[in-house]
Formats: structure tokens, C-alpha cells, sequence
């Protein structure tokens, strides 16, 4: 083998290992990039809406103010009515109960 072909044969691959090198480096690119991105997606989902403890709480206070209101007779009551959510729901519950006795004890 005379100079040039071993010069030739050495520079083919150091190509072939920056190509290789390359092509690892842009998957193992994309592989992080999606970990962060699925990373982001979950994180600004989990951000999205209320939490089931603040619809609970939420649905607690409006339950409370209507169960009071009624049994006492004092007025109509607006409320956010979200029942579609289990624990707006049950704290509606749990606070109309709440609401209802409270007024029943007062006198």
C-alpha cells in the first residue's frame, strides 16, 4: 500500500466515524428531546385545572351555602354546579349536610 491510498483509506474513515458519530449523537438527540418533551406535556397537563382537593373544597363551600341558605329560607344561592366532577360532587354533598345542620342548631 503506497502513501496515498494508506492517506485515502485513513481519511475514509475518519468520515465514516464522524458520519456514525454524527447519526448517534442526532438519535440519541431526538431520544432527549422527547423525553423532555414528554417530560413538559405531563408537567403542563398536571397545571391544567383545578385539583381534585380544590373542586372538592369548591363544591364543599357551594353545598354548604346552599344547604344553609334553604333550610333557613334566605335566598336563592349561585353556585358553579360543576357535577360532572366526582369531587366537586361530593363536597357538595358533604357541605350541603353541613350547611343544612348548621342552620337547623342556630335556633
Amino acid at each position: 500500500m503506497d502513501v496515498k491510498e494508506f492517506v485515502s483509506d485513513t481519511l475514509r474513515q475518519i468520515i465514516e466515524s464522524i458520519k456514525d458519530a454524527r447519526a448517534a449523537i442526532t438519535t440519541q438527540g431526538r431520544r432527549v428531546a422527547r423525553s423532555i418533551g414528554a417530560v413538559l406535556l405531563i408537567a403542563l397537563n398536571q397545571g391544567c385545572g383545578p385539583s381534585a382537593d380544590e373542586r372538592y373544597d369548591v363544591g364543599y363551600d357551594d353545598g354548604y351555602a346552599v344547604g344553609y341558605n334553604t333550610t333557613c329560607k334566605i335566598r336563592a344561592t349561585m353556585i358553579d354546579g360543576d357535577f360532572d366532577n366526582e369531587a366537586y360532587s361530593s363536597g357538595y354533598r358533604d357541605g350541603y349536610a353541613d350547611g343544612e345542620r348548621e342552620c337547623r342548631e342556630k335556633d
